[in-house]
């Protein structure tokens, strides 16, 4: 014996795909699977094979919480059965019709359909999140520009950039693309052309953005987190991964009422966050721990005595795909050395962080120091830091000290630090 019935997963149509959802639940009959209802997934059944005629249409008194027809749906669907479509099953702001008689009438003019998919798809929670999205990603790229030389070799911060940006791109260009596809399909109905508000499922597809940018920011997450060895971190983020799989699941097959699913949905979304929010301490503290060295490349008593307690000395490591960042501190008694030793085969972000560095550390008292350090730039100014360039390094030596580095303790550090 065949199967019955089955589900069908991962078939995402927006409201500006209408007719495209509407295609492939008429091809889905012509094979003999007629759609019954939504479920966990699509849930269709098995029948003849005949040539069904299926109309979905966007409600906008629905809400995106609806996910079964509620009352102002069901008195809708009461006027459409009257003009010869029964209302099969409702979701969020999609209602699935059938025709039930040869000289049924169309439900709404094409000029409703058209806007009626425009105003679903332009909702005000679209636009929120549209504006929200924006904004975040506009505080990541002028966290860019005030942190150049930190967020450009920190693969944690460009991680999150082009998070936020794809998110924002996405819901911009689904904007734009709405409108655009509004003022076409109205062009259509003008010029007496056939309605077809979709794609013809050029534009279908598997899996929804969301989908994506969720999946790949948990692989993230979960790859950064077990390269720290925080095992125990990685299952109890799968494990709340899973509940959240569980809850959406849950909704879906038990279908409760608007009011019930979105006050369930706030809770469950309050617990969410502050998960997240507690993962995201977490994985801050294992970033940090990550970064710091056990052994420094470079200590004072390499190349002079030192009183500080060099135990205490510690140092940050940061990499990206434009190259690192090393941060270091090493106690000297009554002060400390840092140095900062920044590398990138990019001139334009060695140039950047370079130009930062001489406005920020360099006043009219410096002496070219280049040759000493057989660099191409370097200087040492009236508080004896050192600012040292090369092809593909630069070097910022601040140890707070009025003595002057001789050419062997130069040749010291710039062995230790590998500067050529």
């Amino acid at each position: 014996m065949g199967e019955k019935t089955k589900a069908v997963f991962f078939r995402n149509y927006n409201y500006m795909q209408c007719d495209d959802f509407a295609n492939y639940l008429n091809k889905m009959a012509a094979k003999g699977w007629h759609f019954k209802e939504w479920g966990v997934g699509l849930q269709f059944e098995k029948g003849e094979p005949k040539n069904t005629t299926y109309a979905v249409e966007v409600f906008t008194e629905a809400t995106e919480e609806d996910v079964k027809p509620e009352k102002n749906t069901k008195e809708f669907a009461e006027y459409c059965e009257a003009a010869g479509w029964k209302l099969i099953d409702a979701k969020r702001k999609f209602c699935v019709f059938e025709k039930i008689r040869e000289d049924a009438v169309d439900i709404l003019t094409p000029e409703e359909r058209v806007n009626n998919a425009y105003k679903g798809t332009m909702s005000p929670l679209f636009l929120i999140t549209l504006v929200v999205y924006g904004m975040v990603a506009a505080l990541r790229w002028a966290t860019l520009a005030i942190g150049f030389s930190d967020d450009i070799f920190s693969s944690f911060d460009l991680f999150f950039l082009a998070f936020w940006n794809l998110f924002f791109l996405q819901r911009l260009y689904h904007m734009v693309n709405a409108i655009c596809k509004r003022r076409c399909f109205l062009k259509d109905v003008a010029d007496g052309k056939e309605l077809y508000i979709g794609t013809r499922d050029r534009g279908q597809i598997k899996f929804s953005i969301d989908t994506i940018s969720l999946f790949l920011f948990t692989s993230f997450v979960v790859w950064n987190l077990w390269s720290y060895g925080m095992l125990g971190a990685v299952s109890i983020l799968l494990l709340a991964l899973m509940l959240l799989l569980g809850f959406k699941i849950t909704v879906n097959k038990v279908r409760p009422k608007r009011e019930t699913h979105r006050a369930v949905s706030i809770i469950f979304a309050v617990l969410f966050i502050i998960s997240v929010l507690g993962f995201s301490i977490t994985f801050l503290i294992a970033h940090e721990i990550k970064r710091t060295p056990r052994k420094l490349p470079l200590y004072v008593s390499d190349y002079r005595e030192n009183e500080g307690n060099e135990e205490e000395a510690y140092g940050f490591l940061d990499t990206s795909i434009f190259g690192s960042k090393r941060s270091c501190k090493v106690p000297t008694g009554a002060d400390s050395l840092y140095y900062q030793v920044y590398r990138t085969d990019y001139d334009w972000i060695l140039d950047k962080i370079w130009e930062k560095q001489k406005s920020e550390g360099m006043n009219k008292s410096t002496t070219d120091v280049s040759g000493e350090w057989e660099a191409l730039e370097a200087y040492r100014n009236n508080a004896g830091d050192y600012y040292v360039k090369y092809e593909d390094a630069i070097l910022v030596f601040e140890e707070n000290t009025d003595v002057i580095l001789s050419l062997e303790q130069i040749h010291i550090i710039r062995d230790k630090l590998d500067l050529r």
